[in-house]
């Protein structure tokens, strides 16, 4: 039956109730003025965990708050910890408001489902459930002053931690967003495109907290829209709560229109007919989908860093009757056009392309990213890369990030038509499979097709201008045995005048089935202290250069290429180099074994060349600059092994320090390695068989793992 109460408001005492050693209480009570009508209690309590949210890392030493509140008054409160039943606190008396301290010293170390039940007096409840990583250090505290996002933030906001903006409000540098200021993200996905212009700021997501940029949104219009004459001006409203930004495109129905301004009453005032499309007329409830790029960065000397860029369209395949499809897909993951700015420790997948630098967006930073699964596959071919670059003047820099499993290319520095590829430099990326998920059984490109082709992992070239000052050193690329890429693993230059110039290739690691390594007419060119295998079967060739020797130093390399190459069917050479066009001792088509490679060039006095698969382990530990103990690790697995043991002493990790490693290519799910902390000396063992792979949202096709052969790891700090 249910319980009648008389309510007894207005005039508040505080009470301060010690309930036990491990319980604290604090609460307000009221003391009638007046008498209420008898009335039923059918409204459940609210409750929440104070200052936690889904897999905040938190100390056990810190007592758990929780906040109730009920309409008439809470009777009960339970803390239940993996669905076990820890602590309960009848409330005497009934109190409309109370905060509750739960000690939680005794529960051991890891991740814990957190569960808060309130009851009130007539028997109404409510549950709150988290999922937290428990026992972990302290995390790192907020800096002081700093403003606040939140996915359900408001335009009337004022940035505060209580009254935080939505994210565009903080995108478009209001007032208080001053040099050196920090806008935390707070945990939670944010839908819809976004413009950022924030000058002198960092954006991040909120320490302990991780924020998830959507950008895809679909909706249905809320008032009708007649034919217009196109590039018209029409107003029109649409359904639910996302927000549009003046510069956001979004297709009703068939027809794409620009939003133009957006109104104070909600609706907003678009530009009809859009790219060339129809302006008919709309009845309410039509379709709506945003289009274009999720995120556009303008502005300068801001960071962006700590949090994830995605589009969750399900459609990842267009078949189209003529042209290319390169951006049906609704948009990259970040565009970016703004100058002196840091990207740094995203994770940026499923878009169309993962990240766009455009030529005038000089002098940025890409750092510590982690790129994969953008793009599409359409009825010519797939596309989609990880990172596309555009620069003619200053530098472009791109450092410690990982591009794998994307539809096309993993990085491509590109200027199309009169477009520039100048000053890019990359150092200690990671590289590898890419072109996975663009090859599946029954796609619809008509391309060559099977699921062992790929495409290549870094390139550099425009089609009708030079490239200079391209600098790729320390990185790692792979493709695995018995694929068939489109492009070679390092691919130097595209237009066919010639006039490249200045290219520093150092330290790296690459590990192809064709080409490894490509120059077409360059000059003023280092190549030193690098390893190349040329996989087994192959016949493609460990390097190829086009064009004359003019400016070379190419030495102290290691070069591996499997002896069953090296022979000499119908009078052509199964040889691994080519060189400007030099002939070697089987004759026809350049091809040049090792020691005519050395005569033709005057290259690699002090190199060696191995007729056979590489030996051993070669793992790579490179740690994180921008965040202590965080570090990316490949490894090489040339034996084969079913896990190696990985070496911390240059992870940047500092003795006590709590870590997990994740396998980068299921970088949300289950790590391989929990709760680990760290002391000199340490070392880990890390599994290279059984590895998972993230599926493409909205593919039926998940790539096959690198492993065992190769990985990349990353570990991650736990605070």
């Amino acid at each position: 039956m249910p319980m009648y109460a008389w309510l007894k408001i207005r005039q508040s005492v505080p009470l301060l109730i010690l309930l036990s050693t491990s319980l604290l209480l604090q609460a307000s009570a009221s003391r009638e003025t007046t008498l209420r009508p008898l009335v039923a209690d059918d409204i459940a309590p609210t409750v929440k965990f104070e200052g936690l949210r889904h897999y905040s890392r938190t100390s056990t030493q810190i007592p758990l708050t929780v906040l109730a509140s009920d309409d008439v008054g809470i009777s009960r409160i339970e803390l239940w910890i993996d669905q076990v039943l820890i602590s309960t606190n009848n409330v005497v008396p009934n109190l409309p408001s109370v905060t509750v301290n739960f000690n939680w010293n005794t529960i051991a170390s890891g991740k814990h489902i957190l569960q808060a039940k309130v009851f009130d007096a007539a028997g109404n409840s409510q549950t709150t459930t988290l999922v937290v990583l428990a026992g972990f250090t302290t995390q790192p505290t907020p800096v002081p002053n700093a403003l606040y996002v939140a996915a359900n933030g408001s335009p009337g906001g004022n940035g505060s931690q209580a009254n935080p903006w939505d994210l565009q409000t903080g995108l478009t540098q209001p007032s208080s967003v001053t040099q050196g200021k920090t806008i935390y993200l707070r945990g939670g996905t944010y839908r819809g495109k976004f413009i950022s212009n924030l000058v002198g700021a960092t954006l991040r997501s909120y320490p302990g907290e991780w924020a998830r940029i959507d950008g895809h949104h679909t909706t249905t219009t809320s008032t009708p829209l007649g034919a217009a004459v196109p590039l018209a001006a029409s107003t029109v409203s649409f359904n639910g709560s996302v927000r549009f930004t003046p510069g956001n495109q979004a297709y009703i129905e068939n027809e794409l229109v620009q939003i133009n301004v957006a109104n104070s009453d909600g609706s907003y005032r678009v530009i009809r007919g859009w790219g060339g499309t129809p302006p008919v007329a709309h009845s309410v409830g039509a379709a709506v989908k945003l289009y274009g790029t999720g995120f556009v960065v303008d502005g300068s000397n801001a960071i962006y860093r700590d949090f994830e860029l995605f589009n969750s369209n399900p459609v990842r395949v267009f078949v189209i009757t003529s042209g290319q499809g390169g951006f049906l897909r609704d948009g990259d993951g970040i565009n970016v056009v703004g100058d002196d700015l840091k990207f740094i420790n995203l994770v940026v997948h499923d878009n169309l392309d993962g990240f766009f630098l455009t030529e005038g967006a000089a002098n940025t930073e890409v750092y510590g990213c982690i790129i994969y699964n953008n793009g599409h596959v359409a009825s010519d071919r797939p596309h989609g890369h990880g990172l596309y670059i555009q620069n003619e003047t200053g530098r472009k820099t791109i450092a410690n990030v990982i591009s794998f499993n994307n539809f096309a290319l993993g990085m491509k520095a590109y200027g199309a038509s009169l477009g520039h590829a100048n000053g890019v430099y990359f150092d200690g990326v990671i590289s590898f499979n890419n072109g996975s998920p663009g090859y599946f059984p029954g796609n619809p490109t008509s391309f060559p097709n099977g699921i062992n082709r790929r495409y290549g992992n870094l390139e550099v070239g425009s089609d009708d201008t030079p490239s200079n000052d391209i600098s790729i050193i320390n990185s790692n690329l792979y493709h695995k045995p018995g694929t068939e890429v489109e492009i070679p693993g390092i691919w130097l230059g595209r237009n066919p005048a010639g006039g490249n110039t200045n290219a520093v290739i150092r330290n790296n690691y690459v590990v192809e089935p064709s080409d490894a390594i490509t120059f077409n007419y360059w000059s003023n060119v280092q190549v030193t202290g690098n390893t190349f295998y040329q996989h087994e079967g192959s016949y493609g060739k460990i390097a190829f250069l086009r064009g004359t020797n003019v400016g070379y130093t190419w030495n102290n390399n290691t070069y591996f290429a499997p002896a069953a190459i090296l022979t000499c069917p119908t009078e052509q050479k199964r040889a691994p180099f080519y060189a400007f066009g030099s002939t070697g001792s089987c004759g026809g088509g350049g091809a040049l074994d090792f020691t005519e490679w050395k005569q033709a060039t005057g290259f690699d006095a002090n190199s060696t060349f191995n007729a056979t698969r590489p030996t051993g382990k070669p793992i790579i530990v490179r740690a994180n600059v921008y965040e202590a103990g965080r570090a990316n690790v490949t490894v090489f697995n040339w034996d084969l092994s079913s896990s190696i043991t990985v070496n911390l002493a240059t992870a940047g990790l500092t003795a006590g320090q709590r870590f997990e490693v994740r396998n980068v290519q299921d970088y949300f799910g289950t790590p391989v390695l929990s709760n680990q902390t760290y002391s000199a000396g340490m070392t880990i063992n890390l599994p290279m068989s059984g590895l998972n792979v993230a599926t493409p949202i909205g593919l039926a096709f998940t790539p096959t793992s690198t492993g065992p052969e190769f990985a990349a790891f990353v570990i991650v700090p736990l605070y």
